[in-house]
């Protein structure tokens, strides 16, 4: 659709073409019809803009998609962290060969989910976009950098379960997980901290997915993996460097859950967002003893 006309043009051609079809038939004459058009066009245009206004109301430019894709992804984000979690343990290990399949599914899972939230997201962004010359239809700048976010989450929670199915096939009993280890420590606080909509009927985006990809045998995603020990261990462990990605992604989830959207005709909306993950101080990544002691870092961070 054109950016600034949208369907537009479409409607002015429907609407010559039943004036036009009208006066042949001989139901009025061509200024009657015309009138009578225009007030049906303008009637039913305010129709529609009074039914999207009625809560909860139908806004394209609401960020609600995007918190929907956001608790989405903090789902696939604790089913990672869980299944490592749950499978360092000494007692009822999975074989490596079902663990990594387990891994394989998640990120089929977690891949196709954002791709469809995302789409959707879009969708609408690109639909409210329409006839953005207008002062009441205009939308607010932040929902683009709020997509990209939301791209960059995606895209590095992916990259996070293919580090762990590295780490499920170069370490078997996942010994840098193991009690007591200062990273499993860290994935813990993560887990314990994350804040995720209760789903009780398992109908969100994830879990219908996940439903569907439970029968199916899923492929190792494809990504680097030549000399995986000798480069990534080479200073810094592999499991340090899950834990440290992790923080990361929980940090940037805590930074999305903030996000203030404006929407809504005269941009008065506000999409309020309930769910707020925290993590101790001590885990804010200049306070953390296992960031600082990587990367040389000191100080506090600020509260932003």
């Amino acid at each position: 659709l054109d950016q600034d006309l949208a369907w537009g043009s479409g409607y002015f051609a429907m609407t010559q073409y039943l004036i036009v079809l009208t006066v042949y038939k001989g139901f009025g004459t061509i200024n009657d019809v015309t009138v009578n058009r225009i007030v049906a066009n303008l009637a039913g245009i305010f129709l529609s803009l009074v039914l999207a206004a009625i809560p909860p109301g139908i806004f394209g430019s609401s960020p609600r998609e995007l918190q929907f894709l956001l608790e989405d992804k903090k789902r696939a984000f604790r089913d990672c962290l869980r299944l490592i979690l749950d499978e360092s343990k000494t007692e009822h290990r999975l074989p490596q060969h079902d663990l990594a399949a387990r891994l394989h599914r998640l990120h089929a899972t977690a891949k196709a989910t954002f791709i469809a939230g995302f789409s959707d997201a879009n969708t609408y962004h690109k639909d409210a976009q329409q006839l953005k010359s207008l002062p009441i239809l205009k939308v607010d700048p932040r929902m683009q950098v709020a997509l990209g976010n939301a791209a960059v989450l995606g895209a590095s929670l992916l990259s996070l379960i293919r580090l762990a199915i590295l780490i499920v096939e170069s370490d078997t009993e996942l010994a840098g997980f193991a009690e007591g280890a200062e990273e499993r420590k860290v994935l813990e606080e993560i887990v314990s901290g994350l804040d995720i909509q209760d789903d009780p009927h398992h109908i969100s985006g994830y879990a219908i997915i996940e439903r569907v990809n439970a029968e199916k045998e899923h492929e190792r995603p494809s990504m680097l993996q030549d000399k995986f020990e000798e480069t990534y261990t080479q200073g810094v462990s592999p499991h340090t460097m899950m834990a440290n990605f992790s923080l990361y992604l929980m940090h940037y989830i805590m930074k999305r859950e903030k996000s203030n959207v404006a929407y809504g005709f005269f941009g008065r909306g506000r999409a309020e967002y309930s769910q707020c993950s925290t993590l101790p101080d001590h885990l804010h990544f200049t306070n953390s003893g296992l960031f600082r002691s990587i990367y040389g870092t000191d100080g506090l961070v600020n509260e932003e």
